[in-house]
């Protein structure tokens, strides 16, 4: 009788704090995902995906509005690092700054509509001078930019990928102003006027098969996720 109760008060316990679908969601699609992308990435690839940026208590997802502002469904980009038996190695910055992150830990973030990009053949000999600006960015370990200014000592996911390129004269697109993003709607308006963003700052975004880091004629793709 005293371990039917045991296990009544257990099973009970277990009901009463339920995991999150959202994370069991996301913890599937991690040990599906990562595996695939782990056997081909190569250091000085560029991973996109959509994040998850929350205000106002999750009102606001200012990641899915910078998005659809700019006709992506893509919001952030990060390079690899290294590849390693230990896991792939990638270069972002969150509010703590710039830091190294396993793919595996990135991913849960979470991570949706991810895509691997990777120079062509014909760029690839640039490699080596692109992960030295990135050894650059790592030492300096500044900050997040949250206002998207350029030319600053912070920085934001894009434009460290961008730099990389940029630093070396392989830019590999234009940038844009923020007021010139096709789709900006009154939620991403909003989201830049509490964020005090200025609107006539130039920035790299992600963009889409026509502009933006995406559709860079450098890059070719080598593996997508994109739901």
């Amino acid at each position: 009788m005293r371990y039917f109760i045991l296990i009544f008060l257990l099973i009970l316990g277990c009901n009463a704090t339920p995991v999150d679908r959202n994370v069991v969601f996301y913890h599937l699609r991690t040990r599906s995902d990562v595996p695939q992308i782990q056997e081909i990435v190569k250091p000085g690839d560029i991973i996109f995906r959509l994040s998850n940026t929350q205000l106002f208590g999750g009102l606001i997802d200012f990641s899915k509005e910078l998005a659809k502002a700019t006709e992506s469904d893509m919001s952030h980009a990060v390079l690899v690092y290294k590849v390693s038996e230990d896991g792939v190695v990638l270069v972002d910055v969150t509010e703590t700054g710039v830091s190294r992150r396993f793919l595996v830990d990135w991913y849960m973030d979470p991570a949706k509509n991810v895509v691997v990009k990777r120079l062509k053949p014909e760029y690839q000999h640039i490699i080596p001078l692109v992960l030295i600006e990135l050894e650059k960015i790592i030492e300096s370990d500044n900050l997040y930019d949250e206002k998207f200014v350029d030319g600053d000592d912070l920085y934001y996911c894009t434009e460290i990928v961008d730099m990389c390129f940029r630093n070396i004269g392989y830019p590999l697109a234009e940038k844009m102003r923020i007021r010139d993003f096709p789709k900006s709607n009154l939620l991403f308006q909003i989201g830049c006027a509490i964020g005090g963003i200025d609107r006539d700052t130039e920035v790299v975004v992600v963009g889409n098969d026509r502009y933006g880091l995406f559709s860079s004629s450098m890059l070719e793709t080598i593996l997508s996720f994109r739901i």
